[in-house]
């Protein structure tokens, strides 16, 4: 279990895609849900794209780290189609409005890879 470590970190490194949802909390404000299409069930959210990306990123290590503890496979990533430094430009409330006008509010507004600078 010594190396559980350094395998979490190996996967950590590795471009899982991430989708950003737009949402409401249970108090009807407005969130980002954020997840990782290949790790099912390793979903997370935030006020804003940053901080639902921040906490993603805390799920995906516990998510991955869980699945190597208990011996179990860890998905490998499929490619994406924009990268970090690609978002972290991105005017995500126009875009987020753009998306919203040509797909709804419910639907994808981008996918990300977490590999990058």
């Amino acid at each position: 279990m010594g190396n559980v470590h350094e395998e979490v970190n190996r996967y950590m490194d590795l471009p899982y895609r991430i989708v950003l949802l737009r949402d409401e909390t249970c108090d009807e404000e407005p969130c980002i849900v954020a997840e990782h299409p290949e790790l099912s069930g390793c979903i997370s959210h935030g006020c804003n794209s940053e901080e639902a990306l921040s906490n993603l990123r805390e799920a995906r290590r516990a998510y991955i780290e869980s699945l190597l503890e208990d011996g179990l496979p860890v998905p490998l990533p499929e490619a994406a189609e924009v990268s970090v430094s690609e978002v972290d430009s991105l005017d995500f409330d126009t875009w987020d409005y753009t998306m919203e006008k040509a797909k709804g509010p419910d639907h994808v507004l981008v996918e990300v890879s977490l590999a990058g600078p």
